[in-house]
């Protein structure tokens, strides 16, 4: 097969029913299974590929169809390699779907956007075009939200086709941060891409200007003072304490420059509630959020919702487990020593959150375990680990 196969994931129309470009996919993916040698010593099955079974069950052809069109395909399952498949099919079917659709890649920057900051009805704001007509500016998350579309839409150079402004951004503070470029260099790599560039060329002069781009989709961090000793965190009706309430030391190093205060440790807090809250908002993901209680097969266990403690908490809380909706979250730690094998033992500890309502194939996947805290060193927190897990605790779960 070389045609594209994004009918694999375009299950339902917008009024949930079947499309009829599945129902006609999933038939000629049974009928190239089974023209395939991959199939049981009876003949009659194939591994079935739906959500649940994840290609670890053979089942006939009549119950595959049923599974596909209730449960949908497994996530990026475009080379049927489980089928009788090899990649280099796949490789010719996308390879022809590019050279057909030779801009379709920069569209994703656009379905980028759209997913990260809502829909543009729910930030109740107009075009920046429709200023005069309604009298009113639109609001700041409005402004942010078209100038990012200006820029998703905006050609990196006038008549260039390949690259817009925010995809050439992107793709170069992602290589800053895969090779760990310092920012000296990374701007004189800029200055070099920019003379080698036409003169109508959009790219921002240095790795600050990027980052201001790039800084209004949200999903910053807050740093958040810590006494020295472990004892208390600068944090809601202490925030303005100049000295620990417990031990008396001093929250900032001795400096003679009065306008820039450092402090001897801080606790970096990202907040996960706009990512969980994205997660909903994606097209990609919104749909797997509610997998936890609509699709687990009760026979097995295959996710930490066939767990005893699992049940236990729907049995005591069931105002929340009755709303497949609300997030179950998963706490993980460690320390580690950043600098390496270094001759300074030094223990840093970072705090992930694993979004339990996603499948199996998903909640474990880097993309959806969230970092959250930074627990500063040298040493071990130890029984003060609860005093950091403060704002995680009051503004993401209670």
């Amino acid at each position: 097969m070389c045609d594209s196969r994004g009918w694999m994931y375009e299950r339902k129309t917008n009024d949930g029913r079947l499309s009829d470009n599945f129902v006609e996919g999933v038939e000629k993916f049974l009928d190239d299974a089974y023209s395939s040698a991959n199939i049981s010593k009876s003949g009659d099955k194939i591994k079935c590929p739906c959500y649940q079974c994840s290609n670890r069950k053979f089942l006939t052809r009549q119950d595959v169809k049923l599974h596909l069109w209730r449960r949908g395909f497994i996530p990026g399952y475009y080379c049927w390699t489980a089928h009788g498949e090899s990649y280099t099919v796949i490789e010719k079917s996308v390879r022809k779907h590019v050279e057909t659709q030779p801009t379709g890649g920069l569209e994703n920057y656009r379905v980028m956007i759209e997913d990260a900051m809502g829909p543009p009805q729910s930030r109740q704001a107009s075009a920046p075009e429709d200023v005069d007509e309604h009298g009113e500016e639109p609001n700041e998350a409005a402004c942010n939200f078209f100038n990012l579309l200006q820029d998703a839409d905006e050609p990196l150079w006038e008549g260039c086709e390949k690259q817009t402004k925010l995809s050439t951004i992107s793709q170069l503070l992602n290589l800053k941060s895969e090779t760990n470029m310092s920012v000296s260099c990374f701007d004189r790599m800029l200055s070099i891409l920019k003379s080698c560039m036409p003169d109508s060329e959009k790219l921002p002069a240095n790795f600050y200007e990027m980052k201001k781009i790039l800084k209004k989709l949200g999903l910053g961090y807050i740093k958040i003072d810590v006494c020295p000793n472990n004892c208390v965190i600068y944090y809601g009706a202490n925030n303005s304490d100049t000295t620990c309430a417990i031990c008396g030391h001093e929250r900032f190093k001795p400096s003679h420059n009065k306008q820039r205060k450092v402090s001897y440790k801080v606790l970096r807090y990202l907040p996960i509630t706009p990512r969980l809250q994205r997660l909903y908002m994606s097209r990609f993901t919104a749909e797997h959020m509610t997998w936890h209680a609509k699709f687990r097969d009760p026979e097995q266990i295959v996710h930490p919702a066939d767990s005893e403690a699992w049940k236990h908490f729907d049995m005591i809380y069931k105002t929340f487990a009755c709303e497949p909706r609300n997030v179950r979250l998963g706490l993980c730690t460690d320390g580690f020593n950043p600098f390496g094998s270094s001759v300074v033992p030094y223990s840093c500890w970072p705090i992930f959150v694993t979004v339990y309502n996603l499948p199996p194939s998903m909640c474990m996947k880097e993309p959806f375990i969230f970092l959250s805290l930074i627990i500063p060193g040298p040493t071990n927190p130890g029984k003060s680990l609860d005093l950091f897990m403060r704002p995680l605790i009051e503004n993401e779960i209670i």
